[in-house]
């Protein structure tokens, strides 16, 4: 039998999170996630940013690792 596990995140937390997301999604793609008052509602925004970000994985976190590499040696 498990147990279920808690996480102890507030729902404030994690609208704080969203809210940052949104924030950065939308300065460098602001067509993907347009402000609230343009009649689109939070769940709609997160489904948005998801599906892209399942689509463009490598957008997620662009990165060379060929110059962290040559840091280290």
């Amino acid at each position: 039998c498990a147990l279920p596990i808690s996480l102890s995140v507030s729902v404030p937390a994690i609208k704080r999170r969203w809210q940052n997301i949104f924030e950065r999604v939308a300065a460098v793609s602001p067509d993907l996630c347009p402000a609230d008052g343009e009649g689109t509602r939070g769940i709609q925004k997160r489904q948005r940013v998801l599906a892209y970000i399942r689509n463009h994985r490598e957008e997620l976190r662009p990165f060379d690792f060929s110059k962290q590499n040559n840091k280290r040696k």
